[in-house]
């Protein structure tokens, strides 16, 4: 089968924060805790154990490194438990920061 991604995933374990973006009066609604299981510049896959998102939706995924990166996208598919996300524009600094963040935490483990 051929390869459709046009860019490549980055393999991630971080903790995020997911929310369906929709107006001034929805920005209060809380955002929901998940876990960013890969990152490219175009978009990602988190993990949400029974969440409520649809194709199509709007969405906000908040990404914890060391800093926090805020991430606007599409719902492109979902399953029961994962949802791909697919970003308004590339982000080539946050898959960097990622990849930093992740192997930090990969010499940290070995020392």
């Amino acid at each position: 089968m051929e390869e459709k991604r046009k860019s490549p995933r980055l393999l991630t374990w971080n903790l995020a924060y997911i929310k369906k973006n929709f107006g001034l009066l929805e920005t209060t609604l809380p955002a929901e805790p998940a876990r960013m299981l890969n990152i490219s510049e175009r978009g990602c896959l988190v993990e949400k154990d029974g969440h409520n998102f649809k194709k199509g939706d709007s969405i906000e995924v908040h990404l914890i490194l060391n800093s926090i990166h805020v991430l606007k996208g599409v719902v492109k598919w979902t399953s029961d438990e994962y949802i791909g996300v697919s970003f308004e524009h590339p982000h080539p600094e946050v898959v960097k920061a990622a990849k930093q963040f992740r192997n930090s935490a990969i010499a940290g483990w070995k020392e």
